[in-house]
């Protein structure tokens, strides 16, 4: 908690420096400190908190499927074509159907790419059947 020249407390990552400033500080996702300093304590517990939270609500995750596409640029570079080709079947043939939860990749590809003309009248039928209730 920081505090003022007259020694209130101010709130968590914001002080008062000896020229009359005020500075919100915090360290955002990735390790970064980012700060702002103002003459006014409202301008700076208003960034703080929009700061704050826009980190914490921003989508800065990467898929698997994008983290493997990054890691196999710099594998291209480092490593023979054999090799990576190896990685690429491995990665296809293993690793994606082990994360996604499937035994076989064509379970996996049926279920998140292919609809049946069977799952079309099913949901046609569910929403029938809601809007007769209504």
């Amino acid at each position: 908690m920081g505090k003022d020249l007259k020694g209130k407390e101010l709130g968590k990552g914001i002080g008062q420096q000896k020229n009359g400033l005020y500075t919100g500080r915090f360290v955002d996702k990735t390790g970064t400190r980012r700060s702002k300093r103002s003459k006014s304590l409202q301008v700076v517990r208003r960034w703080l908190l929009e700061a704050s939270n826009a980190d914490r609500n921003s989508s800065t995750y990467m898929t698997v499927n994008a983290w493997f596409a990054y890691w196999i640029k710099i594998k291209e570079q480092t490593v023979r074509p054999n090799t990576v080709r190896n990685y690429r079947e491995r990665y296809q043939h293993n690793i994606r159907q082990l994360i996604m939860g499937h035994s076989s990749i064509g379970i996996t590809m049926n279920l998140y790419v292919h609809i049946t003309d069977e799952e079309k009248y099913k949901e046609i039928e569910r929403a029938a059947d809601a809007l007769k209730v209504i």
